[in-house]
C-alpha cells in the first residue's frame, strides 16, 4: 500500500510538472512583459527543471495561421469575408457555366482544341482563376489560424496546488483569458461531441443560416483535404488546352462545404447594420436562403441539362443521336451564342416546358419537376414559418385587438370609445410591442429590477418639478413636463385644475403620502431641510407658469370651435380622412396609367391628357399641403408649426414625392409636333416615367390608416393588400412585357429579312431562328401573325397573370434575348411573389379559423365520446348546446381579460358604457352619486344564457343581482310540491336585488324563455372590495331593500293563497304542469 502511494505521489509531481511547463509556453506565447504578468501561477511545490523539449520553434503552419491573424488585424474581417465569399460565387457559377456551356465533350477528335475561342479568352479566363484561387489560399489559412489559437491547459482541481495572481492583473493577464478560452473551447467541445445535443440542435429552426454555438466547431479532416485539394492547380498543368482547363476546374467545387458556414458570417454581418436588421429574424434568414438557394439549382440544372445536350447533339447542337435531335436542336439553338443559350435555357428548365427527344432527357425532365416542386414547397414552407412562428406574437396580438373589435362592436359601444381603445392598442404596441411594463419587471432578477425602476421611475421623479401652476387657458403639457403638484401645499388649494387627453399618454401619478412617505426615508440624507421648507419652496416654483415650447406650435390655446385653418390641417379632422381617401385613388390611378401611358402610344388622346393633367394638379397641391400644412404625431405629440412640418417632410420623401410629380411623358407628347415620335429625346423622356412610380409607396401606409379608421381587423387587412399587390404587379409586368416587344418590333421590314407570305404561316421554329440571327421576330409578331390585331394589352396582361399565378409561361412563348431576359427574372420573382401570397393567405384563413377550430374540435371529441358510448340524441343536443354557451361566455371573458391593460379611466368609461344603463334599474342604489356608480359599474359582468336554462332555484343562496338587459324569463313558484310559473321578466327586471342585501334565500326561481338571455351580473365577492366606499349609506341601502322585501312578500303571499285554493289546480292540471316540467327538464 505505501508503494502505491508513493507511486501516485510521483505521478502527481511529474504531472504538475508537465502542467507548469504548458502554463509556462502559454504565458510566454504571446511575449508578455514582466510588468504584464509580474507573478505568474504560484505553487507551493519546488521549481522543477524546465522541459526545453516543449518550447520548441513553431512549425511552418504555426507561422502561416499568425500570418493570417496580422493579416486580419490589418484589413479587416469584414473586407475578408466578402472576397471570401466573392470566391465561392465566382466558383460555384463559373465551372457549372464552362462545363455546360463552353466545354466541348469531343474536343479529343478534332484537329484543334482552341477553335472555338480565341487564345485570349483562354488567357483572360486563366488570370481570372488565378486571381480567386490565390483569395481562396488565403482564406483557406483561416483554418491553420483557428488550429493554432489553441491551447492545451491543464484543468486546475480544489485538491491540486493552489496559484495566486496579483489582484490588479485579475482581468487582465494573459493567464486568465487563457482559461477563460480554455472554458469556452471545453463546452463547445462537450455539447458538439454529445450525439443527443447535436441531433437536437440540427432539428431547430435556428440551425440555418444563424450564428449559434456551432459556429466555433472544430473543422473536421475531411473538410481540410477538401479544402486543401481544391488548391491544387491541375489546370496549369494543360495551359493552352482549353477545354481541358474547363474539366480540370471541376476539383474547385469542393469548396462548396463553406457556404453553409460564410452564409451565417454574412447573416450576422448583416444583421449588425440597421438597413439589414430583419436578418435577425430567423424565419426572414431562411426564406431568403431558400430563394438564394433555389435560383442555384437553377443554374446548376440548366447547365447539367446543356451538358447532356452537347453530348448528344455535339457542341454545335446540330448533330443526331440514332436519328433523333436533342431538345436544344427543336428550340433552334444550334449556332447561337453563349448568352442566347444560357438565357433561354434557364427560361425553359426553371419555368418551362422542355420537349425531351431522348430517354435520358426524359429522366432529367423528371428530376427537373421534382426539383421545382421542392423549390415551391421550400418557399412555401419558409413563409409558413415566417409569417405563423417568427411573428407568432404579433399575430396573437392582432387577434386580440381584433377579438376586442368584434366584442366591442357586439356590445354596440359608440364609434368614439372605440376609436379611444384602438388607438390604445396602436400606442401599446408601437411603444411596448404588447408586453406589460409591470410583467417584463416581474421576470427579472432582484438586482435588475432594481435598476429598471430606478430608470423607468426614480430617475422621472428627479426631473419632475415641485409644482406646476395653474393656466387660465389651456395649454399642451409635452413629454417631461407635468402638473397637479398642487397638492403639495399645505392648505387645500382653490385652484382648479383639469386635464384631458389630446394623445395617448403614459402618466406617472404620485400622491402626497408616498411623497412624504420618501421623505421620511431620505431624512438622514437631507440634513436640516424640514418637510415644511420642500413645501414651501414647492409653492413658491408652482406659482410659476408653464413654459410650453411655442416652437413646436404647442402653445396655442385648444378650443373646441376653433377657426378653420387649425382644425382642418389635424391628422384626424374629416377633411384629412377626406383627403387620403382621394389620395388612396389618385395613387391607384397613376399605378395603372403611368405604365400605360409609357408603353401603348394608343393611350394618348385629349380626354386621357385632360385627365393627366388634373392628376398632376392634384398631386402638386397635395405636395405643397404636406410640406407646409398638414399636421403630424411626433412621438405621441402633435406638431403644427409650418417649419417642422417642412423638416420632417424634406427627411421621409419629400424629394421622391417632387421628382414623381414631374410629367414626362405629357412632356413627350407635346413634343410630338417638334420630333419624331422615334426619336431619342421623346424615347428617353418616356424612359424617365418610370421614376413616377415611387409615389406609388405611399399607397400602402395610406390605405392601413383609412382601413385602421374603420377598424378593419389584421386579417382584412392582409387579403386587402394582396388583392391591390397581385394585379398592380400583374398589369406592371404585362406592361413591360409588351413594351419589351415593342421596341425589338422593326415595323420597316428589312428587305433582307424573310417574311411570311400568308396569315398564320409563321412557326415557332421560324420565328426562334429569325429572333437567334436577326432579333426582329417577337411574341408581339408571332400574336400578330396568328391572331391578327387584336388587344395588344389583353394579352400581355392575361401572359403576366399566366406567369404569376403558375410560375410558367403558357401559350405565350419568348424569342428574342431581351424577352428571356425579362421572362427569367419576371418569373424568378414571381415565385416570391405567388408563394409569398399563398403563404399569407394561408396565415390569413388559419386565423380566421383559429376560435372555430378549436370550438369544432371539442365539440367533436365530445361528440365521438358520446357517440362511442351510446348516448341519445336528446342528451347530446344539450351536451352540444352547453358548449355553445360555454364557449360565448368564455370568448367574452377572454375578451375581457385584452381589455386589462387599458388605462383605469378608458376602461371605467367601457363599463361605464356597458353598465350604465342596468345598474340604473336597480332601485337599491338610487341614493348613490355618479362617482359611487363608477365603482359598480367597474366590478359589473355579463352573462349569457339559453332558452329553458335556470338562472337561479327557489331556495338558493343569494350571492349576485342579475339584471335583465335581453329576453324574456319566467318566475318559478313552489306550489303543492309543484313549480308554477308565476311571472314573465322582460329587460329591465332585477333578480335578488332586495335578497341580496339582506342576505337571503330566492323565494321565485327564475328560467330563460326566450332564445338566449343576457344579464348583467353583481357579484357580491366583487361588490365586497368597495362596500368601504358605501358605508355611510349603507342605511338607506338596507332601508330600501327592506321596502322592497315587503313588497314582494306581499305579491308571493297573494300568489300562493290564490294557488292553494281547491279550484285553482286541479288533477288535471297538477297532471299537465307536472308533465311539462318533465318534458322540459
Amino acid at each position: 500500500m505505501a508503494a502505491d502511494v508513493g507511486g501516485l505521489k510521483r505521478k502527481s509531481i511529474s504531472v504538475l510538472a508537465d502542467g507548469y511547463a504548458q502554463f509556462k509556453q502559454t504565458l510566454s506565447y504571446g511575449s508578455p512583459s514582466k510588468n504584464e504578468v509580474p507573478t505568474g501561477p504560484i505553487f507551493n511545490l519546488p521549481m522543477p527543471a524546465p522541459n526545453h523539449a516543449l518550447l520548441r520553434r513553431r512549425s511552418f503552419v504555426a507561422k502561416l495561421g499568425a500570418m493570417y491573424a496580422s493579416m486580419e488585424k490589418r484589413v479587416s474581417s469584414e473586407v475578408l469575408l466578402f472576397f471570401e465569399a466573392a470566391q465561392l460565387i465566382y466558383t460555384g457559377f463559373s465551372v457549372p457555366f464552362r462545363i455546360g456551356l463552353m466545354y466541348n465533350p469531343y474536343f479529343t477528335t478534332t484537329s484543334s482544341s482552341s477553335v472555338d475561342f480565341p487564345d485570349y479568352v483562354m488567357y483572360v479566363m486563366w488570370a481570372i482563376d488565378t486571381l480567386f484561387d490565390v483569395i481562396a489560399f488565403v482564406a483557406a489559412l483561416r483554418i491553420l489560424k483557428r488550429s493554432d489559437t489553441s491551447h492545451v491547459v491543464v484543468p486546475i482541481d480544489h485538491s491540486e496546488p493552489s496559484f495566486s495572481v496579483k489582484e490588479k492583473h485579475h482581468r487582465t493577464s494573459t493567464f486568465q483569458q487563457s482559461l477563460i478560452k480554455f472554458a469556452v473551447s471545453r463546452q463547445h467541445s462537450m455539447r458538439r461531441n454529445s450525439t443527443f445535443l447535436s441531433k437536437e440542435t440540427s432539428m431547430l429552426p435556428q440551425f440555418l443560416l444563424s450564428s449559434t454555438w456551432d459556429k466555433h466547431k472544430g473543422v473536421r479532416w475531411h473538410q481540410i483535404i477538401a479544402e486543401w485539394l481544391a488548391l491544387v492547380p491541375f489546370d496549369w498543368a494543360f495551359v493552352g488546352n482549353t477545354h481541358a482547363m474547363i474539366l480540370c476546374r471541376v476539383p474547385k467545387l469542393l469548396r462548396m462545404h463553406k457556404v453553409p458556414e460564410i452564409a451565417r458570417l454574412i447573416k450576422q454581418f448583416l444583421a449588425e447594420h440597421e438597413l439589414f436588421s430583419g436578418f435577425h429574424n430567423v424565419g426572414m434568414s431562411l426564406l431568403v436562403g431558400v430563394i438564394l438557394l433555389s435560383l442555384v439549382c437553377i443554374h446548376w440544372a440548366t447547365c447539367f441539362f446543356l451538358l447532356v445536350a452537347h453530348l448528344q447533339c455535339g457542341y454545335n447542337l446540330d448533330q443526331t443521336v440514332n436519328g433523333q435531335s436533342c431538345w436544344a436542336n427543336q428550340v433552334q439553338l444550334q449556332g447561337a451564342s453563349i448568352f442566347r443559350t444560357y438565357m433561354y435555357s434557364m427560361v425553359v428548365v426553371g419555368f418551362g416546358f422542355p420537349v425531351p427527344q431522348t430517354n435520358l432527357e426524359r429522366a432529367i425532365g423528371i428530376g427537373i419537376q421534382f426539383m421545382r416542386f421542392c423549390i415551391a414547397g421550400g418557399v412555401i414552407g419558409a413563409y409558413v414559418f415566417l409569417f405563423e412562428c417568427q411573428n407568432r406574437r404579433e399575430n396573437e396580438f392582432h387577434d386580440q385587438v381584433d377579438g376586442v373589435k368584434e366584442y366591442l362592436t357586439a356590445r354596440r359601444v359608440s364609434k368614439q370609445l372605440q376609436a379611444k381603445v384602438l388607438d390604445f392598442y396602436g400606442h401599446f404596441w408601437s411603444a411596448q410591442r404588447g408586453i406589460d411594463e409591470d410583467t417584463i419587471i416581474a421576470t427579472l432578477p432582484s438586482h435588475i429590477q432594481t435598476q429598471c425602476l430606478d430608470l423607468l421611475r426614480a430617475k422621472l421623479l428627479k426631473t419632475v418639478n415641485p409644482r406646476d401652476g395653474k393656466k387660465d387657458g389651456a395649454n399642451y403639457i409635452v413629454d417631461g413636463q407635468h402638473f397637479g403638484l398642487s397638492m403639495m401645499e399645505a392648505a387645500a388649494s382653490s385652484d382648479v385644475i383639469s386635464a384631458r387627453a389630446e394623445t395617448i399618454c403614459d402618466l406617472y401619478i404620485i400622491d402626497k403620502p408616498s411623497v412624504q412617505q420618501v421623505y421620511e426615508s431620505c431624512a438622514s440624507q437631507l440634513g436640516d431641510v424640514k418637510w415644511d421648507d420642500v413645501v414651501t419652496e414647492a409653492t413658491r416654483i408652482g406659482r410659476k407658469p408653464i413654459r410650453a415650447n411655442s416652437m413646436l406650435g404647442l402653445g396655442k390655446k385648444f378650443v373646441e370651435h376653433a377657426t378653420n385653418a387649425e382644425q382642418w390641417t389635424h391628422p384626424d379632422s374629416q377633411f384629412r380622412q377626406f383627403w387620403e381617401r382621394c389620395m388612396v385613388v389618385a395613387l391607384i390611378v397613376c399605378a395603372v396609367d403611368i405604365p400605360l401611358h409609357i408603353c401603348f402610344a394608343s393611350t394618348s388622346s385629349w380626354p386621357a391628357f385632360l385627365g393627366r393633367l388634373g392628376l398632376a394638379l392634384f398631386l402638386v397641391v397635395d405636395l405643397v399641403l404636406r410640406s407646409r400644412r398638414f399636421a403630424y404625431f411626433e412621438s405621441g405629440t402633435l406638431v403644427t408649426d409650418s417649419w417642422f412640418i417642412w423638416h420632417q417632410y424634406k427627411h421621409h420623401g419629400f424629394f421622391l414625392d417632387a421628382i414623381s410629380i414631374i410629367p414626362f411623358t405629357m412632356v413627350a407628347d407635346c413634343l410630338t409636333t417638334a420630333f419624331d415620335a422615334d426619336s431619342t429625346f421623346p424615347v428617353t423622356l418616356r424612359m424617365f416615367e418610370w421614376i413616377r412610380l415611387v409615389r406609388i409607396r405611399r399607397l400602402l401606409p395610406t390605405l392601413s390608416t383609412i382601413l385602421k379608421q374603420h377598424h378593419v381587423n389584421d386579417t382584412t387587412y392582409i387579403i386587402v393588400n394582396l388583392m391591390i399587390c397581385v394585379p398592380f404587379a400583374c398589369h406592371v409586368g404585362g406592361c413591360m412585357w409588351y413594351w419589351i416587344a415593342a421596341l425589338h418590333q422593326d415595323p420597316h421590314h428589312d428587305s433582307t429579312t424573310p417574311t411570311s407570305t400568308s396569315h398564320g404561316s409563321l412557326t415557332v421554329q421560324t420565328c426562334l431562328e429569325w429572333a437567334r440571327d436577326h432579333q426582329n421576330c417577337t411574341w408581339l409578331d408571332f400574336d400578330h401573325d396568328h391572331f391578327g390585331h387584336p388587344s395588344d394589352y389583353i394579352r400581355s396582361f392575361y401572359w403576366s397573370v399566366v406567369s404569376l399565378v403558375t410560375v410558367q409561361f403558357g401559350s405565350i412563348f419568348p424569342f428574342t434575348d431581351a424577352e428571356c431576359v425579362y421572362m427569367f427574372v419576371f418569373l424568378y420573382l414571381s415565385i416570391v411573389a405567388n408563394y409569398g401570397a399563398v403563404g399569407a393567405l394561408v396565415n390569413a384563413v388559419t386565423r380566421i379559423n383559429s376560435a372555430a377550430s378549436k370550438k369544432q374540435e371539442q365539440v367533436t371529441m365530445a361528440h365521438r365520446f358520446m357517440t362511442i358510448e351510446g348516448v341519445s340524441r336528446n342528451v347530446r343536443h344539450n351536451v352540444s348546446t352547453y358548449y355553445k354557451t360555454h364557449w360565448s361566455q368564455t370568448s367574452e371573458q377572454h375578451a375581457l381579460s385584452v381589455l386589462q391593460p387599458l388605462p383605469d379611466n378608458l376602461r371605467q368609461e367601457i363599463q361605464s358604457f356597458l353598465h350604465e344603463a342596468s345598474v340604473g334599474h336597480l332601485k337599491l342604489f338610487k341614493a348613490i352619486d355618479v362617482d359611487g356608480l363608477r365603482f359598480i359599474y367597474a366590478i359589473m359582468k355579463h352573462q349569457s344564457y339559453n332558452r329553458l336554462e335556470f338562472v337561479v332555484r327557489n331556495g338558493d343562496t343569494c350571492d349576485d343581482i342579475y339584471i335583465l338587459m335581453r329576453g324574456v324569463m319566467e318566475g318559478l313558484l313552489q306550489v303543492k310540491d309543484m313549480t308554477v310559473p308565476v311571472q314573465l321578466l322582460y329587460p329591465g327586471s332585477c333578480i335578488g336585488e332586495a335578497a341580496f342585501v339582506l342576505k337571503r334565500t330566492h323565494d321565485v326561481g327564475i328560467r330563460v324563455v326566450s332564445e338566449s338571455a343576457d344579464v348583467s351580473v353583481l357579484s357580491r365577492q366583487d361588490f365586497a372590495s368597495i362596500a368601504y366606499h358605501f358605508q355611510h349609506l349603507w342605511p338607506t341601502v338596507e332601508t330600501l331593500a327592506m321596502d322592497l322585501e315587503r313588497q314582494l312578500s306581499l305579491t308571493l303571499n297573494a300568489l300562493d293563497r290564490n294557488l292553494q285554493k281547491p279550484n285553482v289546480l286541479v288533477p288535471e292540471m297538477i297532471y299537465i304542469i307536472e308533465y311539462l316540467g318533465l318534458f322540459v327538464e
